[in-house]
């Protein structure tokens, strides 16, 4: 009986750290995913240093996430994401559409670039993020189709802009946007919008509550 016990106990442990090991490859194969789909379909770098998707919920956390210029603007980090965080839509997510329930993003800061012929990076990114870009993606099961973002909360502190042809004309202003609330985003084409409007508002102008509604 002793024997069995000790069995049991071990069978018990075994089974723990199992558990555990697959919870930390299940996140690693995560950022590794979200990684590579960011890549595919923006052609920018994307680095994640801490991500955790909830076991029992449909909830994904991420710390220190940075995208990146592509080379043409210098290859610096455009956006610098302390966390973020989301509940998605499983049943929605099962059949392909990623539809997030929310979404809150803190943003340390957004680089904006205007390269030497005089074009930026976001109007050169946008399209790919808003689906009208030409460039080639992945097809079929494979491919997530955009489902609609509930609601969003940005916080983002500060905004950058090089111009990489007249450097005069850089600068760098404090935002302080704290949990601005941004709701029903239903198409790729309106979250392009409201990226459009924030860069709008982060320009230097009059400082501002948050972006224009």
């Amino acid at each position: 009986m002793k024997r069995l016990f000790r069995w049991l106990f071990r069978l018990l442990v075994l089974s723990i750290v199992l558990l555990v090991a697959a919870a930390l490859l299940k996140d690693a194969l995560l950022k590794g995913w979200i990684e590579r789909q960011v890549h595919a379909r923006t052609g920018l770098r994307v680095s994640i240093q801490t991500l955790e998707a909830g076991l029992f919920t449909p909830t994904v956390r991420i710390e220190r996430a940075r995208l990146f210029n592509p080379a043409e603007f210098g290859g610096s980090v455009l956006l610098d994401i302390s966390e973020a965080s989301f509940e998605y839509d499983l049943a929605k997510a099962l059949a392909g559409s990623a539809r997030l329930r929310w979404l809150r993003l803190q943003v340390g800061e957004i680089h904006l670039v205007r390269n030497a012929a005089g074009q930026t990076n976001v109007a050169a990114i946008l399209p790919a993020l808003t689906g009208a870009s030409s460039r080639p993606q992945e097809t079929d099961r494979r491919r997530w189709r955009f489902g609609g973002i509930d609601q969003v909360y940005l916080t983002l502190e500060k905004a950058r802009h090089t111009d990489l042809a007249q450097p005069a004309r850089n600068w760098t202003r404090a935002v302080g946007w704290k949990d601005y609330e941004i709701k029903n985003i239903r198409t790729a084409a309106e979250a392009g919008e409201w990226v459009q409007r924030v860069l709008n508002r982060v320009t230097p102008a009059p400082a501002s509550a948050g972006p224009a509604s």
